[in-house]
């Protein structure tokens, strides 16, 4: 886990803060470690690019490498990436940036990825295809604040207002839908896109790399059994690609098709895993 906050043409005098309510977000999270908090703030009177966060410990977070900084930029990520191509290491945020350009393309997976430079002043930040990472922002004037965490924000920003639509939806769905969320000043940044502040600009620019709505125009087809070999050996690659990244997977084992599915891929392939299933003992889940 990397908990972060971005944020554009926040106030330099705000820059403390955010690291004092990172500290104090360990009482929620407190898997989190102190001692990799770190912040990087450049800017000028055109602009201001400010990152800070706070992740799992160097040992219980590798193989992963959530953040790597240098004078002029800093990248970093939260979730788990998955590389479809072979190209780079998904799960080192060095070799992400080398391959920035690259990213939406190779990877699959759940993940939010910020890369910040000083040489142009800018920030570019990507969400996964179906948008499973989510990063929500809060847009004041001309400052932006980015953020894997709503709770994080409030405590930056204050935005205690709720917001009506949001509130409907969770209390009729369970859920909030579209890109609410429970504060009417808090939006979610939609999936497979990349957005990218500049100076000399007022907002990001928006930049779509897969639109959704060209799945629904898709003609449906019979599925052949040659076919279904490609899809489950391209299925296969991709949790190959995991555990040699990640090593032992671990694989929750349900009642339902999904985890079924999921399972029968991991023993073809030969896959080393560790299954568990949760619930109690009369549970169906359990029980099948």
């Amino acid at each position: 886990m990397n908990l972060f906050l971005l944020s554009w043409n926040l106030p330099k005098e705000s820059f403390s803060e955010v690291i004092s309510e990172l500290h104090e977000m360990t009482k929620i999270y407190p898997q989190l470690d102190p001692g990799t908090i770190w912040h990087w703030g450049r800017g000028n009177n055109l602009g201001t690019a400010f990152a800070a966060s706070i992740h799992t410990s160097e040992h219980a977070a590798a193989p992963r490498r959530y953040v790597w900084r240098t004078d002029d930029q800093v990248t970093f990520y939260d979730g788990c990436l998955v590389d479809r191509k072979g190209s780079l290491t998904a799960n080192d945020a060095e070799s992400l940036s080398l391959h920035w350009n690259q990213l939406a393309e190779a990877l699959e997976g759940q993940f939010i990825i910020a890369r910040l430079t000083s040489k142009p002043l800018s920030i570019e930040l990507l969400t996964d295809f179906l948008g499973i990472g989510q990063a929500y922002y809060l847009h004041r004037d001309n400052m932006w604040i980015i953020c894997n965490s709503v709770n994080l924000i409030l405590r930056v920003s204050k935005a205690t207002t709720l917001d009506p639509l949001g509130v409907s939806l969770f209390l009729s769905t369970r859920a909030v839908g579209d890109n609410r969320t429970l504060r009417r000043d808090i939006r979610v940044i939609p999936g497979g896109q990349l957005w990218r502040w500049q100076i000399g600009t007022n907002g990001p620019k928006q930049h779509i790399y897969y639109q959704h709505g060209k799945l629904a125009g898709k003609r449906q087809e019979v599925l052949t059994r040659q076919a279904s070999k490609k899809l489950a050996d391209e299925m296969v690659g991709l949790c190959n690609s995991l555990a040699n990244s990640y090593g032992e997977l671990q694989c929750g084992l349900t009642g339902g098709r999904d985890s079924r599915l999921l399972t029968s891929l991991l023993i073809s392939g030969g896959i080393p895993v560790r299954y568990y299933t949760e619930g109690n003992p009369g549970s169906a889940d359990v029980a099948i």
